[in-house]
Order: C-alpha cells, then structure tokens, then sequence
C-alpha cells in the first residue's frame, strides 16, 4: 500500500515535517510554502508534481 498525504499547516510546519521524517522514515518528495506559491493568474496551482513510483 502507498500513501500520498497532502498536509497543510497554519504556521511554521518545518517541525512537523522532521518529526514524520524521523518518526515513520518519510521522504519529502515536495514541499511549497504560500510564499513560493505563484501568484493568482498565473497558471493553475492544481499541477504538483508527480514522481514514479520507483522514484526515479
């Protein structure tokens, strides 16, 4: 079984993200923060990027 969260925070999540790392061996395949988001108008923000599976 794969799982592919999609987590959101109010704040600071640079912690939230360690602890999953740490805790259940995750690996962060993407992270954009509202600051990096582009800005309205300029593309759909619904695109994220998608990797195989094998992470290749």
């Amino acid at each position: 079984m794969s799982l592919s969260p999609y987590l959101a925070f109010a704040g600071n999540c640079a912690e939230a993200i360690a602890f999953y790392q740490q805790t259940l061996g995750a690996e962060l395949m993407f992270k954009m923060t509202f600051g990096e988001m582009p800005p309205p108008g300029a593309g759909s923000v619904r695109r994220l990027p998608v990797w195989p599976e094998d992470g290749g």
